[in-house]
């Protein structure tokens, strides 16, 4: 995981945005996003690592950190700590995020949308990286959320229905 472009980070310190016309604005804003991204790719390893020293007993666990640490709220804490699960099990879209080609926002709609599947239907739905992956690199993180909850609610749909048939319980 290399950083972004040094010169982008002296770009972002010495940015001025009360003189800059709109055109300025939306470069600047581009630049902060890809840095921004890079910024919650570290957070990832971070809590990765941190997951790792606590299941040896040697810290807290990842949600204090950041919250403690990080000056994060709870609520926040958790979603970074959610963020790194997802980017464990989908590992283009850490890259992803490290390159600022998507957004923790993005990485944040998966964790949305898979939270109440099961083992069996979460790994369906993490059989669909590379297309969520391609959609979430042409999408606004709005769209890509809908499209995260439409494939979680059609794969436990194709679920419910199968086990109705086969005369199991539905969930």
């Amino acid at each position: 995981m290399s950083p972004p472009d040094t010169d982008i980070f002296g770009v972002l310190c010495a940015a001025d945005p009360d003189v800059m016309d709109r055109d300025e604005l939306a470069e600047l804003t581009g630049q902060l996003a890809t840095h921004q991204a890079w910024c919650d790719a570290l957070q990832v390893r971070i809590t990765r690592r941190q997951r790792e020293l606590a299941a040896d007993g040697h810290a807290e666990p990842p949600r204090d950190l950041h919250s403690r640490h990080g000056q994060q709220s709870s609520k926040d804490a958790k979603a970074t700590v959610e963020r790194e699960q997802v980017c464990t099990a989908l590992p283009a879209f850490e890259d992803a995020l490290s390159s600022g080609a998507v957004s923790a926002g993005h990485v944040d709609a998966i964790a949305n949308a898979t939270r109440n599947l099961t083992d069996e239907l979460l790994a369906e739905f993490h059989h669909s990286q590379a297309d969520l992956l391609a959609d979430a690199e042409r999408q606004g993180v709005d769209v890509f959320e809908r499209g995260c909850r439409d494939l979680a609610k059609h794969l436990f749909a194709r679920y419910s229905a199968h086990s109705v048939a086969e005369g199991g319980d539905d969930l």
